[in-house]
């Protein structure tokens, strides 16, 4: 009895391992049908909840979002994907992927019965839909599996559109059959009423089954007795439905003698297997063991710091598998490899930050830039004009204290703009107004954050390299506005622009987010310091021609002050 037990076992066991990976699979085909849902509700947003104005603009969103389902339908093997909506709407009848709501009858269903089931997914096999007849140039029903949303909009008692994603029923059919491993076995799945939707009930009565599902809780996988059938049950993850599994006892123990002959044989040589191997295995770990606790002595008792991390465990490298102590063994060495190469990187990125702060202050206070604004205040006293002489003097002693006040990483962008108003003004006297200038930003962005100082950096170089060779007067475009998930800041120059070798060893420095302390060392360090506040694969980019003007696009997250957000 014992052994017919195990034998049982074993078999429940396999046909359930069996229907559990027949679930999953079926919830794969559903998750998809899901996730497509997931999709729709974007394009109805964009075609329905959001009609443009005009006709041309209506027509092409439809043709966009239309070309969208065909392309969504074809890639996942969708029998169907249908969309029914107001007769208002120029694309409602259609007649192949959108129809009006009229033509809900197609699928016996009105729009009241929709409403208990608005903004949600539901699922459900509908029998007799009738198609149209282009479509598939007959006038037969169809049976489909479907997932459909209604959506209604909040305090409105009114259905806007719903739409389905349909299979046909005789895929899931087609694949419960292959999967029955004999005749006597029987695979059918019911919804969460305990109705049979698919397959049929052959071996027990379809009411004994509603009892069992309405005592069985679990959401994995449950076996139970009914009779002479061992019932397993399964539930689907996606559509909350169960797939019945039955299986005879007779079909049991016609298999179990073979079954018990094979587990005594099992039985006996692997206890003489292991009695073996044990001995074996024993000596052979004991030499293994004292070796690696040799080693982990000499790693303990090491003073030098250095030497540390070069101490290694033996691996053998020319066994094709490792065992638990190999395991270790590279665990520990690329413990200690990667330690060394920490300690390296610490030590490089120590030497960049300390060189980074020191040319950081450097550039704060230029004193090229410092001597040329003196000069021209001295040329104005001496002139006789004292008001523009205090004009300039008030510019920089307020372009100094933004600077020297503002010590957080991160400012708003009206400071920053304040900033690099201030330098273009103090500039444009020392350049003799050769350039000109024009900032615009989208309404209440000045109150995100920018990182500090990386706008002036970008200005200065603009007005350095652009005017060296520009025979028309120089002309600076600041823009900055919303861009999908970032804040986009563009800055646009009809300077002389940068040669294209140049450019390209520029855009790979920008490209490799590291500090070239040597060649482009300002406009890095910039880019540097984005990476940390974007998640924009390059928050920098720049592009130019020769004797042509330089743009140059900064992409940065979306950040709020703390008292912003409250």
């Amino acid at each position: 009895m014992l052994a017919y037990n195990i034998a049982k076992d074993k078999i429940v066991d396999s046909v359930s391992y069996s229907s559990t990976q027949l679930n999953a699979s079926l919830a794969e085909r559903f998750n998809q049908m899901k996730n497509a849902a997931d999709v729709m509700e974007y394009h109805m947003y964009t075609l329905i909840l959001q009609p443009d104005s005009s006709l041309s603009r209506q027509l092409t969103t439809y043709s966009n979002v239309r070309n969208s389902l065909f392309n969504l339908s074809s890639t996942f093997n969708f029998g169907n994907i249908s969309v029914y909506s107001d007769e208002r709407f120029i694309f409602s009848n259609e007649g192949i992927t959108f129809f009006s709501f009229d033509d809900l009858q197609n699928r016996n269903l009105s729009l009241t019965e929709l409403v208990p089931k608005a903004n949600e997914n539901n699922w459900e096999v509908m029998q007799n839909i009738k198609e149209p007849f282009i479509k598939y140039n007959s006038n037969a029903s169809q049976d489909y599996i479907s997932i459909f949303k209604p959506f209604q909009l909040a305090n409105s008692d009114q259905i806007e559109y719903v739409y389905f994603i349909d299979i046909p029923v005789n895929e899931i059919e087609k694949v419960l059959k292959e999967r029955e491993l004999e005749d006597s076995i029987n695979i059918f799945i019911t919804d969460e009423q305990g109705e049979s939707i698919i397959g049929e009930a052959n071996h027990l009565q379809i009411s004994t089954i509603k009892n069992v599902l309405n005592s069985v809780t679990s959401e994995e996988t449950t076996v139970i007795e009914i009779e002479d059938t061992t019932v397993i049950t399964i539930k689907n993850p996606v559509t909350q439905w169960r797939m019945i599994t039955e299986v005879p006892n007779k079909y049991i123990r016609s298999n179990t003698k073979i079954l018990i002959s094979i587990l005594l044989t099992t039985l006996i040589l692997t206890v003489l297997i292991a009695i073996i191997s044990s001995l074996f295995i024993s000596n052979n770990l004991s030499k293994r063991v004292n070796k690696i606790a040799s080693i982990l002595d000499h790693y303990k008792n090491k003073k030098n710091g250095t030497e540390l991390t070069n101490v290694h465990l033996p691996v053998l490298k020319k066994k094709q598998f490792h065992d638990e102590f190999d395991r270790l063994s590279l665990v520990f060495n690329e413990m200690s490899n990667k330690m060394n190469h920490d300690f390296e990187k610490i030590l490089e990125m120590k030497a960049i930050e300390e060189k980074m702060q020191f040319e950081l202050q450097q550039a704060k206070i230029n004193p090229h830039f410092l001597y040329n604004i003196l000069d021209s205040i001295k040329s104005c006293q001496s002139s006789g004009n004292i008001q523009e002489a205090n004009k300039m003097i008030t510019r920089l002693a307020k372009f100094y204290r933004l600077l020297l006040r503002k010590e957080e990483e991160l400012i708003l962008i009206k400071d920053e703009l304040e900033i690099v108003q201030l330098f273009m003004e103090i500039e444009s006297i020392n350049k003799e107004n050769i350039f000109t200038w024009d900032i615009k930003t989208d309404d209440m962005i000045e109150n995100f954050l920018i990182p500090k100082f990386v706008l002036q950096p970008i200005i200065e170089n603009a007005i350095k390299h652009g005017i060296s060779n520009c025979k028309e007067k120089l002309y600076i475009q600041i823009n900055i506005s919303y861009d999908d998930n970032y804040i986009l800041v563009n800055i646009q120059d009809n300077g002389d622009g940068i040669e294209q070798h140049n450019l390209k060893d520029l855009n790979q420095t920008l490209t490799s987010k590291t500090v070239d302390s040597e060649n482009f060392f300002g406009i890095s360090n910039v880019n540097f310091r984005l990476t940390r506040f974007s998640n924009h694969q390059d928050p920098l980019q720049i592009t130019s021609q020769l004797h042509g003007g330089t743009t140059v696009e900064i992409r940065i997250d979306p950040m709020l002050p703390e008292s912003e957000i409250d």
